[in-house]
């Protein structure tokens, strides 16, 4: 009783005991007055609960939100939301360059004798063992426990391989002598499209009626007549806007007769998905683009462009989309703009950036590895250089020459194994076309020829294909990636096909493998080939494409779109129709015709 109430008398006394200091802040007792005052909380209480700041930025838990609203001295709240999560944290040119020189001093050196070979090896066990011990080390003690190589222990017996997929069911051939025995019920999440029940009414102009679909997974596409959804799997036409469809925000003509268009028909030249929210879509003859609401399905903005936009591009790391625009037909007068916040639901503008004279622009991709992307690169007029440039600030970064190898940049391609950007520059003539250059990612610096190597790159999304179709042999070359980063030539597709566009889809024969599927410019063939094996098929007879002089806005007179990273269905068009191609039967699903000119076509996904 006497040790409680000592307890009891101490804690009165203590001035923290009566002091509140909210969260974020603790009350300690100032040496000097022996006053108790509230600071910024020293440290947080380790606990994984990610959350989302109103500043944007991605917090562990609650407790780091508040102790930084603390430490800068501003009001910062927790937001309902997940933005944050898929954001790359910013990094400023200093951080880049620091990054730059750890990479470089981290880079391996050439051995020059077995010893050195020998004490890599031994460095490389020791690191691995290092990893091991701290995955396994599950309370983070320095010790490794029975429990702990127990816990290693189950999950090694639970990883088994085995089939699944019955229609009403789940079956597995797997049984490793054992009998199974039903114990529970299993709730099972399909992974391909639901078909719910379609119900059909005759409303005004409508032809049906959808209940429990979404309006993803559909192919739009640009013809014409004016915009076609289409649902691939049962070739059916969802929505149809006719190029009499009003604009909401101005009510003008979705496509308004233009001089020298003669019947009034819709010209476009590129469309980009953004987010799966919106459609954008270039009107070169209009000098704008038009925004489509995809939840709506409608034309809901017009958006002022420099005169004859022709392409554009999304930069998903910073809901960005730039557009390069050529002042007239006769590319007088290049340059590029910006369209900032783009999946944002509000009015918006095209930003003119300082760079003129603009050729080409390229964006590495993303994938499921590399989420985040901060530079691109701009080609301008007859220029033996490629310009890096922030996508952050739109401030030019470096300029990479190519001048030692007479390079007028055409096109780029990018691995992110190896680090290798593949260059194709431009020729006169077939004959005496360059060949590609590698250019180093890491040090900007240009390591050389891509051996006899010439026309453009295609990189499949793993980033362990490089296909290059050669317009001097009618061949297609394919070089492999190594996980180490080691490019070396793998084939040579011998196929006399004129390669105008080309998909990767994945291989639904081989696990972890690709097939390639390219779209003939002068002819009506289509070649599968698989990547591993080297086997190709041509599908023949699709009908001829759009005549090179009929497509003026540059890029593929016949382009070929895949229905997303893991998607079965394709899309191509011919003069006055569609194909939709089934890649995981190697044959043509069906034709919608009367859609002519539809060389735009963009895929959305679920919604």
């Amino acid at each position: 009783e006497d040790a409680e109430r000592k307890t009891k008398r101490a804690a009165a006394e203590d001035p923290c005991h009566r002091t509140y200091c909210g969260r974020g802040r603790q009350c300690v007792l100032m040496a000097e007055s022996g006053r108790a005052e509230c600071v910024c909380q020293e440290k947080c209480r380790p606990s994984f609960v990610p959350v989302c700041g109103s500043d944007g930025r991605f917090y562990e838990n609650h407790c780091e939100v508040y102790r930084t609203a603390c430490l800068e001295r501003r009001r910062i709240y927790v937001v309902h939301s997940k933005d944050c999560f898929f954001k790359g944290s910013a990094c400023t040119m200093s951080e880049y360059n620091k990054l730059k020189s750890t990479l470089l001093e981290m880079q391996p050196k050439a051995l020059g004798s077995g010893e050195r070979s020998q004490q890599r090896d031994m460095e490389e066990k020791r690191a691995l063992v290092d990893a091991m011990f701290k995955y396994l080390d599950g309370n983070e003690d320095g010790r490794l426990i029975s429990d702990e190589l127990e816990k290693v222990s189950f999950i090694q017996r639970k990883i088994i391989n085995f089939r699944v997929g019955r229609k009403h069911g789940l079956s597995s051939p797997v049984r490793n002598n054992l009998q199974l025995q039903h114990m529970c019920k299993l709730r099972l999440i399909n992974v391909f499209l639901p078909f719910p029940p379609l119900f059909f009414s005759a409303v005004a102009n409508i032809l049906w009626r959808e209940e429990g679909l979404s309006v993803g997974n559909m192919f739009y596409v640009f013809s014409d007549e004016g915009i076609t959804v289409l649902q691939p799997s049962e070739c059916e036409i969802r929505r149809h806007l006719k190029r009499t469809e009003r604009i909401v925000a101005t009510y003008e003509e979705m496509c308004p007769k233009g001089e020298g268009v003669s019947p009034q028909r819709c010209v476009w030249s590129s469309a980009v998905n953004v987010r799966e929210k919106y459609v954008y879509v270039t009107q070169p003859l209009q000098s704008r683009l038009l925004v489509v609401d995809i939840q709506a399905q409608k034309v809901v903005q017009a958006v002022a462009t420099d005169p004859f936009p022709v392409k554009m591009l999304y930069d998903k790391s910073h809901d960005q989309v730039w557009i390069i625009t050529w002042g007239d037909m006769d590319k007088t007068h290049p340059t590029l703009q910006v369209i900032p916040q783009a999946s944002v639901g509000e009015v918006h503008h095209a930003i003119r950036t300082t760079f003129q004279r603009v050729t080409d622009f390229f964006i590495p991709p993303t994938n499921l590895i590399i989420t985040h992307v901060r530079f691109a690169f701009v080609f301008l007029k007859n220029e033996p250089a490629v310009h890096k440039i922030d996508l952050e600030t739109f401030h030019r970064v470096k300029t990479i020459s190519l001048k030692n190898y007479s390079c007028i940049p055409a096109s780029m391609a990018y691995t992110h194994l190896s680090g290798f950007y593949f260059i194709q520059c431009q020729s006169k003539s077939l004959l005496g076309a360059p060949a590609q250059l590698l250019v180093d990612s890491v040090t900007d610096t240009v390591i050389g020829p891509n051996h006899n190597i010439t026309g453009q790159a295609y990189v499949s999304p793993d980033g362990r294909y490089v296909v290059t179709p050669d317009p001097r042999r009618s061949k297609l070359t394919v070089q492999t990636v190594s996980f180490q980063g080691e490019l070396t030539l793998n084939q040579e597709l011998d196929e006399s096909i004129s390669v105008s566009d080309m998909v990767f889809q994945p291989s639904f024969t081989e696990s972890n493998q690709h097939m390639l599927v390219a779209a003939s410019g002068s002819g009506s063939d289509l070649l599968f080939a698989d990547l591993s094996s080297g086997r190709t098929e041509v599908l023949r007879s699709l009908k001829e494409p759009l005549a090179a002089q009929a497509w003026p806005w540059g890029g593929a007179n016949r382009v070929i779109v895949s229905s997303g990273l893991f998607g079965q269905y394709l899309v191509t068009p011919s003069v006055e129709s569609l194909f939709i191609l089934d890649g995981k039967q190697r044959t043509p699903h069906c034709e919608v015709s009367d859609i002519k000119r539809a060389n735009t076509v963009v895929w959305v996904g679920e919604v």
